[in-house]
Protein backbone atom coordinates (compact mmCIF):
# COMPACT_ATOMS: atom_id res chain seq x y z
CA UNK A 1 0.00 0.00 0.00
CA UNK A 2 1.01 3.63 -0.41
CA UNK A 3 0.84 5.68 2.79
CA UNK A 4 -0.17 9.30 3.29
CA UNK A 5 3.52 10.23 3.46
CA UNK A 6 4.24 8.54 0.13
CA UNK A 7 5.92 5.48 1.65
CA UNK A 8 5.25 1.88 0.73
CA UNK A 9 4.00 -0.48 3.43
CA UNK A 10 3.29 -4.19 3.16
CA UNK A 11 0.47 -5.14 5.58
CA UNK A 12 1.06 -8.84 4.89
CA UNK A 13 4.80 -8.47 5.54
CA UNK A 14 5.05 -5.52 7.94
CA UNK A 15 8.45 -4.16 8.92
CA UNK A 16 9.01 -1.98 11.97
CA UNK A 17 11.39 0.23 9.98
CA UNK A 18 8.53 1.17 7.62
CA UNK A 19 6.10 2.22 10.35
CA UNK A 20 5.85 6.02 10.45
CA UNK A 21 4.23 8.16 13.15
CA UNK A 22 3.08 10.80 10.66
CA UNK A 23 1.37 8.15 8.52
CA UNK A 24 -0.33 6.77 11.62
CA UNK A 25 -1.52 10.21 12.76
CA UNK A 26 -2.85 11.13 9.32
CA UNK A 27 -4.66 7.86 8.70
CA UNK A 28 -6.22 7.60 12.17
CA UNK A 29 -7.39 11.22 12.06
CA UNK A 30 -9.29 10.40 8.86
CA UNK A 31 -10.89 7.19 10.15
CA UNK A 32 -14.16 7.45 12.00
CA UNK A 33 -14.74 5.36 15.10
CA UNK A 34 -17.75 3.05 14.97
CA UNK A 35 -17.44 2.92 11.19
CA UNK A 36 -18.47 6.58 11.09
CA UNK A 37 -21.92 5.95 12.58
CA UNK A 38 -21.82 8.69 15.20
CA UNK A 39 -23.79 11.89 15.69
CA UNK A 40 -20.69 13.87 14.74
CA UNK A 41 -17.30 12.88 13.37
CA UNK A 42 -15.12 11.20 15.98
CA UNK A 43 -11.84 9.78 14.74
CA UNK A 44 -9.78 6.84 15.89
CA UNK A 45 -7.01 9.41 16.53
CA UNK A 46 -9.23 11.37 18.92
CA UNK A 47 -10.21 8.14 20.69
CA UNK A 48 -6.52 7.32 21.20
CA UNK A 49 -5.69 10.86 22.31
CA UNK A 50 -8.56 10.85 24.83
CA UNK A 51 -7.23 7.66 26.35
CA UNK A 52 -3.68 9.03 26.45
CA UNK A 53 -4.91 12.22 28.18
CA UNK A 54 -6.71 10.10 30.78
CA UNK A 55 -3.48 8.25 31.61
CA UNK A 56 -1.51 11.53 31.64
CA UNK A 57 -3.98 12.95 34.18
CA UNK A 58 -3.05 9.96 36.32
CA UNK A 59 0.62 10.84 35.76
CA UNK A 60 1.25 7.56 33.99
CA UNK A 61 3.27 8.56 30.92
CA UNK A 62 4.23 5.00 29.91
CA UNK A 63 0.56 3.95 29.79
CA UNK A 64 -0.34 7.20 28.02
CA UNK A 65 2.14 6.29 25.29
CA UNK A 66 0.68 2.79 25.06
CA UNK A 67 -2.83 4.24 24.88
CA UNK A 68 -1.87 6.73 22.19
CA UNK A 69 -0.55 3.92 19.99
CA UNK A 70 -2.97 1.13 20.94
CA UNK A 71 -4.90 1.37 17.65
CA UNK A 72 -1.94 2.37 15.46
CA UNK A 73 -2.17 -0.82 13.40
CA UNK A 74 -5.53 0.44 12.13
CA UNK A 75 -3.64 3.05 10.14
CA UNK A 76 -2.47 0.18 7.95
CA UNK A 77 -5.38 -2.31 8.10
CA UNK A 78 -8.40 -0.10 8.81
CA UNK A 79 -10.74 0.07 11.77
CA UNK A 80 -12.86 -3.05 11.52
CA UNK A 81 -15.73 -2.95 14.01
CA UNK A 82 -15.54 -5.53 16.82
CA UNK A 83 -18.61 -7.55 15.81
CA UNK A 84 -17.14 -8.27 12.35
CA UNK A 85 -13.60 -9.30 13.30
CA UNK A 86 -14.42 -12.91 14.27
CA UNK A 87 -16.02 -13.45 10.86
CA UNK A 88 -13.04 -12.31 8.81
CA UNK A 89 -10.73 -15.32 8.51
CA UNK A 90 -7.10 -14.32 8.58
CA UNK A 91 -7.73 -10.71 9.58
CA UNK A 92 -6.64 -11.19 13.21
CA UNK A 93 -3.31 -12.60 12.05
CA UNK A 94 -2.71 -9.72 9.66
CA UNK A 95 -3.65 -7.16 12.31
CA UNK A 96 -1.43 -8.90 14.87
CA UNK A 97 1.56 -8.78 12.50
CA UNK A 98 1.11 -5.04 11.95
CA UNK A 99 0.62 -4.48 15.71
CA UNK A 100 3.87 -6.35 16.35
CA UNK A 101 5.73 -4.12 13.86
CA UNK A 102 4.25 -0.97 15.44
CA UNK A 103 5.12 -2.12 18.97
CA UNK A 104 8.66 -2.95 17.88
CA UNK A 105 9.08 0.39 16.05
CA UNK A 106 8.16 2.41 19.13
CA UNK A 107 9.85 0.21 21.72
CA UNK A 108 6.62 -0.89 23.38
CA UNK A 109 6.11 -4.10 25.31
CA UNK A 110 5.26 -7.17 23.21
CA UNK A 111 1.63 -7.10 24.30
CA UNK A 112 -0.78 -4.33 25.15
CA UNK A 113 -0.87 -3.78 28.92
CA UNK A 114 -4.05 -4.85 30.72
CA UNK A 115 -4.58 -1.30 32.04
CA UNK A 116 -4.90 0.00 28.47
CA UNK A 117 -7.22 -2.86 27.47
CA UNK A 118 -9.47 -2.03 30.41
CA UNK A 119 -9.45 1.70 29.64
CA UNK A 120 -10.28 0.89 26.00
CA UNK A 121 -13.33 -1.06 27.15
CA UNK A 122 -14.43 1.57 29.67
CA UNK A 123 -14.14 4.48 27.23
CA UNK A 124 -16.88 2.83 25.14
CA UNK A 125 -19.40 4.03 27.71
CA UNK A 126 -18.13 7.62 27.56
CA UNK A 127 -18.23 7.48 23.76
CA UNK A 128 -21.73 5.97 23.66
CA UNK A 129 -23.01 8.74 25.95
CA UNK A 130 -21.52 11.46 23.74
CA UNK A 131 -21.93 10.00 20.28
CA UNK A 132 -25.12 7.93 20.17
CA UNK A 133 -28.80 8.27 21.09
CA UNK A 134 -29.67 8.20 24.79
CA UNK A 135 -30.92 4.61 24.71
CA UNK A 136 -27.68 3.23 23.22
CA UNK A 137 -26.17 2.33 26.61
CA UNK A 138 -29.12 0.13 27.55
CA UNK A 139 -29.39 -1.45 24.09
CA UNK A 140 -25.76 -2.57 24.24
CA UNK A 141 -25.77 -3.54 27.91
CA UNK A 142 -23.42 -0.78 29.02
CA UNK A 143 -23.65 0.86 32.41
CA UNK A 144 -22.89 4.53 33.07
CA UNK A 145 -21.10 3.31 36.20
CA UNK A 146 -18.46 1.66 33.98
CA UNK A 147 -17.38 4.99 32.46
CA UNK A 148 -13.75 5.92 32.10
CA UNK A 149 -14.90 9.34 33.20
CA UNK A 150 -13.95 11.58 30.31
CA UNK A 151 -16.11 13.96 28.34
CA UNK A 152 -15.97 13.52 24.58
CA UNK A 153 -16.18 16.87 22.78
Amino acid sequence: MLTAGGRQFWPLDPRASEVDIDDIATALSHQGRYNGHTRHFYSVAQHSAEMARWFMAKRDAPMAREALLHDAAEAYVGDVIRPLKPFLPGFAGIEHGVEKAVRQRFGLAETLPEAVKQADTRILTDEFIALFPADALARFGLSARARLGIEIR
